[in-house]
């Protein structure tokens, strides 16, 4: 499932938007849980999410997340 609305496909595109939306509302929520069982300090994590955020916002790369 594409992350964005980088794809040309109007359905995809649709999926992808929705799905961004849905990470960056809950971003937080992902990582924490993620860094927490890492053993991170709170300013990795913050750091980490930064640049998560900015990832995720970029059309660069298309991204996709699976499903599986």
């Amino acid at each position: 499932m594409p992350i964005g609305s980088w794809p040309e496909d109007p359905k995809a595109k649709e999926q992808g938007t929705f799905t961004q939306a849905a990470l960056l509302g809950d971003l937080e929520g992902y990582i924490l849980f993620i860094t927490n069982t890492l053993g991170w300090t709170r300013k990795e994590t913050l750091i980490y999410m930064k640049n998560m955020k900015k990832e995720l916002r970029s059309k660069k790369y298309p991204t996709f997340i699976g499903r599986g």
